[in-house]
């Protein structure tokens, strides 16, 4: 919320904000999208990218499942919470390295059950999935 309302999305500094490199798109309307028009400004701005962030609230994640959509979202958050991190220490001089456009699409890949993974890790002890572990 932080980044969008100062009109920043997320740059590809590490695995989870490669998958979108360079960085997701903004939709920068504060209002909520209530109407078809906006609708259809939101999808033709995301085109095939996995989010857009909608300034002042929040963001859209879209995957070919929920379980990739929701882990998206997860990435997205954690990109942000570096981007801002990252944004502080600035200050002081250090500087971090965005990811090449080879570096960053090399590394947002899904092999290894990595979303099998994450997703374990997001729902495990969920009581209405069932999950124990």
């Amino acid at each position: 919320m932080t980044l969008s309302v100062a009109r920043i999305t997320p740059r590809a500094w590490h695995g989870f904000s490669s998958y979108f490199a360079p960085a997701p798109p903004l939709w920068d309307d504060p209002a909520l999208v209530r109407d078809e028009a906006s609708a259809s400004g939101v999808a033709e701005a995301l085109r095939d990218g996995p989010a857009i962030v909608l300034r002042g609230n929040g963001a859209l994640t879209v995957g070919a499942t929920i379980e990739e959509a929701t882990v998206l979202c997860w990435f997205l958050e954690d990109s942000a919470r570096l981007e801002l991190d990252l944004r502080k220490i600035a200050n002081s001089g250090a500087a971090g390295s965005e990811l090449s456009a080879a570096e960053a699409s090399r590394r947002a890949t899904w092999d290894g059950a990595l979303l099998d993974r994450m997703w374990a890790y997001l729902t495990q002890d969920d009581p209405e999935l069932g999950s124990t572990g």
